[in-house]
């Protein structure tokens, strides 16, 4: 009995409805745990969160405890997507051994369009694309840049220094 494409009324609701192959059981992506990402079969439907950020950025979690919160979530997929970092991949798919959950790798890229500042969602990178990398770590510069202008600014009204703030981040 194939799992079949569920009809919505929707412009897609004259569609044929068609099986959806399933995945071979224990096939597993190069990524993390759960069927390959590339195969419909049994992660549809599913629980999951394609925006989840570490303290590789902008969260406030490890990326162990991302994937614990994420597992107590009952969520079977999470991407990190830390903003111009993949800092957090590797400790949250070790974390991820063993249970249920995916870890999908992602990250949040910083951009500007026109005067706006866009920030574009990207999965399955390369980590090691050397152009990345560079445009990673001038962006995460421009950003300490900025984060330590606005601290001078405050401090002129406000009692804060710079490595008050500092000794409030995390490693």
């Amino acid at each position: 009995d194939d799992m079949m494409i569920p009809s919505h009324r929707s412009r897609l609701s004259g569609l044929p409805r068609r099986p959806m192959p399933r995945s071979t059981p224990g096939s597993t992506s190069e990524i993390g745990r759960g069927p390959a990402l590339g195969e419909y079969a049994d992660w549809m439907p599913r629980v999951i969160d394609l925006h989840a950020h570490t303290v590789h950025s902008d969260g406030t979690e490890t990326p162990t405890e991302l994937v614990e919160a994420a597992l107590a979530a009952g969520l079977d997929v999470v991407a990190i997507t830390d903003h111009d970092s993949t800092g957090g991949w590797q400790e949250a798919r070790e974390a991820s051994e063993g249970t249920s959950l995916t870890v999908l790798p992602g990250i949040e890229l910083s951009t500007q369009l026109d005067y706006a500042s866009v920030h574009v969602l990207g999965y399955l990178i390369d980590p090691h694309n050397r152009n990345l990398l560079d445009e990673m770590a001038r962006t995460r510069e421009e950003r300490f840049g900025r984060a330590e202008a606005m601290v001078r600014r405050i401090a002129v009204d406000y009692d804060v220094v710079w490595d008050d703030v500092l000794a409030q981040t995390a490693p």
